[in-house]
């Protein structure tokens, strides 16, 4: 595997490589947070909606995601009303998929089951907690 190129990334390393004179994009993130994004793209392909092409490769760790690349490629822009319908179809289509129970997946590629409530609290208190470690103009009543 050679590395042609890296990008700035906010909590993962991410690098445009070459496999076997092909090029990919290469994810390394923590084990829970692969193995989550995988299961996310897997769903988004079983429901018929665009997402990037997952690929397995010998000696790719639980913490990488080897990902199709599209060259030129850019970040969504919104350069018409029928581009920001298409994304709001999507991101409808998105919402319209159910599970019995909400779950993660864990580090070692498990369902963990939680209940939804709680899981919202305890994220939502992270949040919080982040926000008032770091320097915010929100005040403490809205925090």
């Amino acid at each position: 595997m050679k590395v042609l190129k890296k990008f700035d990334a906010y909590s993962s390393t991410v690098e445009l490589v070459e496999i076997d004179s092909k090029e990919y994009i290469l994810k390394t993130v923590d084990a829970e947070e692969a193995w989550n994004e995988k299961r996310f793209l897997e769903v988004m392909k079983q429901n018929h909606l665009p997402s990037l092409e997952l690929f397995s490769k010998p000696g790719l760790a639980d913490t990488q995601i080897l990902l199709e690349y599209i060259p030129g490629s850019k970040n969504i822009e919104w350069q018409n009303p029928q581009d920001v319908q298409k994304w709001g179809e999507a991101v409808r289509h998105m919402h319209d998929i159910r599970f019995p129970k909400a779950f993660r997946i864990t580090s070692e590629n498990q369902e963990e089951y939680m209940d939804w409530s709680d899981h919202l609290k305890k994220v939502s208190g992270e949040a919080i907690g982040s926000r008032l470690g770091n320097k915010t103009d929100l005040s403490d009543e809205f925090l």
